[in-house]
């Protein structure tokens, strides 16, 4: 396992498709610091996402991409709402796994029909 935390960049999916799946445990979801005044919150601000929220996860130790590395995403809130600590989740990627174009709580059975799920699993599409 890597040393340091792997930071997800996320992106709305603008009608793309992720290049990858990845299977993750959730660890910990929280409000994101809205920085000094809360100035990182303004809608001026180019990265400022609504109700922005720090999700750490663990990759799969056995998956494809990033395996066994913990990593953090900040998503906005209509997201992160879609997770819960301690449960299993999808994460839509791009770029080589360090672009987040969506993410899905994953189904409440064994971790070995998890990976299987994961297999072949694409991002949910946006709706029309």
């Amino acid at each position: 396992m890597a040393s340091s935390n792997l930071e997800l960049k996320w992106e709305w999916p603008a009608g793309r498709a992720s290049d990858m799946a990845a299977l993750v445990k959730v660890q910990s979801i929280k409000p994101a610091s809205k920085g000094f005044f809360g100035i990182l919150a303004s809608p001026s601000m180019a990265n400022a996402l609504p109700e922005a929220t720090d999700v750490s996860v663990i990759f799969d130790q056995q998956g494809a991409h990033n395996a066994g590395q913990i990593a953090t995403v900040r998503l906005p809130g209509v997201e992160a709402r879609k997770l819960e600590a301690g449960s299993w989740a999808a994460l839509g990627l791009l770029e080589s796994g360090r672009v987040c174009l969506c993410v899905q709580a994953a189904p409440k059975v064994s971790v070995e029909e998890l990976r299987r799920w994961i297999a072949g699993w694409k991002c949910p599409t946006e709706p029309n």
